[in-house]
């Protein structure tokens, strides 16, 4: 808000005077110590007046005021969602303004946006998220006095698409996982089947992340791959994120053979990142690459390597496990995520219940 009332009963003013063409920057004034909202307001319109706000913006064009919004709400994302975000705009929004002025956009010109992104070769539910980025930015011009108002509100987003969702049945992960012949990708694939983990926060773990004696895995951070930067650990997604995985004795027997292996044959201590070749990470579409050779190899239904992570919960609700020990295990902030991305799967196994009760 700009105008402030403070502890000691004064009021502060602090408003953007818009964008200053000379400099190249927004620029913004603050008053302190007024002693009534009566006179921080009329203060408030004598220094817009003063500054001519309206006529200090024409001219800017939104490709400058793009970059200072990128600056302002990328910093606090972590690196993967910068780069999604950064993608987004180098793509899609930027490149549709070209030489527009932000204060010259319409709803003319936010009609257009929609109609161009229909034509786009993208999912529906990512056209969702390019209009939501431009709606966001345009928001943000709005807040900081570039535009008067939002055009992108008076339209409707796309709607979202619900994607069938595929996963394995143990059966079908089993003829996969015996077609897998090389210890480091048969224990990468085996952890995110019988974990639910996520492929960053595998990618991130080390050996002190592993308790064999309580048979634990600790999730304390993740890895994620940024354009000219390589792979950064971050924490992880959400701080229900951090938690610690029970596991099972055939996954012990499995990691304890992976790193009897990989001891042998590189350096390996407590901090080596545990899916390496001396120290240095398998990237992440080497490991997709494999991921699908062994699906073709075993003639199983062709999923994502993140499906890893439905069939775990699949896995899990077959064998009768409730909605909260699910959204603990895999990190979910929230149950309704968990119920929202999974109730079918519910759906599903209170069938089978009730044709079992048949056979009593």
């Amino acid at each position: 808000m700009p105008i402030k009332k403070m502890n000691d009963g004064t009021y502060k003013i602090d408003i953007s005077l818009g964008y200053n063409p000379l400099t190249k920057k927004r620029e913004r004034t603050t008053r302190r110590g007024i002693e009534t909202l009566k006179a921080a307001k009329k203060i408030e319109r004598d220094l817009l007046n003063k500054n001519d706000l309206k006529g200090n913006i024409i001219g800017v064009k939104a490709k400058d005021v793009i970059k200072e919004y990128l600056e302002h709400s990328i910093k606090n994302d972590k690196a993967s969602s910068q780069l999604k975000k950064e993608n987004v705009f180098k793509n899609y929004i930027t490149p549709f303004f070209e030489d527009i002025k932000i204060n010259d956009m319409t709803i003319v010109h936010a009609k257009k946006f929609k109609e161009d992104l229909i034509c786009r070769y993208v999912s529906n539910n990512y056209k969702r998220y390019i209009f939501t980025m431009m709606s966001s930015f345009l928001n943000y011009a709005v807040k900081y006095n570039y535009l008067t108002k939002n055009p992108l509100k008076q339209i409707d987003n796309f709607k979202k698409e619900k994607v069938t969702m595929k996963y394995w049945t143990l059966s079908e992960f089993n003829r996969f996982i015996a077609k897998v012949d090389e210890i480091e990708f048969k224990t990468i694939f085996w952890l995110l089947y019988y974990t639910g983990m996520r492929k960053g926060e595998v990618l991130a773990l080390t050996l002190k992340d592993i308790n064999f004696i309580n048979k634990t895995i600790d999730i304390n951070k993740t890895c994620s791959y940024v354009t000219g930067k390589g792979y950064l650990i971050t924490s992880p997604k959400t701080i229900e994120s951090k938690r610690l995985i029970y596991i099972n004795k055939k996954t012990i027997d499995i990691l304890k053979e992976y790193i009897n292996y990989i001891s042998n044959q590189y350096k390996f201590n407590n901090d080596t990142p545990l899916f390496s070749i001396n120290g240095v990470r398998i990237p992440k579409e080497t490991i997709r690459r494999k991921f699908k050779r062994y699906q073709r190899q075993a003639e199983v239904i062709d999923i994502r390597l993140h499906d890893l992570r439905h069939s775990h919960v699949a896995l899990l609700i077959y064998i009768g496990q409730d909605a909260l020990s699910i959204k603990k295990r895999l990190g979910h902030s929230d149950i309704g995520i968990t119920l929202n991305t999974y109730g079918h799967l519910y759906d599903d196994a209170q069938k089978k219940l009730a044709s079992k009760l048949d056979e009593v």
